[in-house]
């Protein structure tokens, strides 16, 4: 599951090199940590089936994308259809349960990206 295109990788590094030593990249680092670990706790609400916890703390107009041309493949803009699709999810599989293998995030509170690489 993931939302927008990165910018290149050396751009990412040459500015994270750059900001090191700083106090704004101990900042930075912590924010991070805080999303990942927001992300992480997003998806156990999802092997939970507790959707309503995690629309609710979704921002009205969210982007989700899911990969593939298949009943789950798409976008998603607004918590709404979100909500389709967590319902969706859940009449197809049932008893799946998700595992977080990488959580990737960049930027700042403004404009912040996530990537989760999971299994089933």
């Amino acid at each position: 599951m993931f939302i927008r295109v990165l910018p290149s990788v050396e751009f990412y590094f040459t500015l994270k090199t750059y900001l090191k030593g700083a106090p704004f990249y101990n900042a930075w680092v912590m924010y991070h940590a805080i999303v990942k670990r927001i992300a992480k706790k997003n998806f156990e609400r999802v092997n939970q089936r507790d959707f309503t916890a995690l629309l609710k703390d979704c921002v009205p107009n969210v982007y989700h994308r899911f990969g593939g041309k298949h009943a789950l493949g798409g976008e998603r803009h607004d918590r709404e259809a979100l909500g389709r699709w967590l319902g969706r999810l859940e009449r197809l599989g049932p008893d799946m349960k998700l595992t977080v293998r990488d959580v990737w995030v960049k930027g700042l509170p403004h404009n912040t990206t996530i990537i989760v690489r999971w299994t089933n």
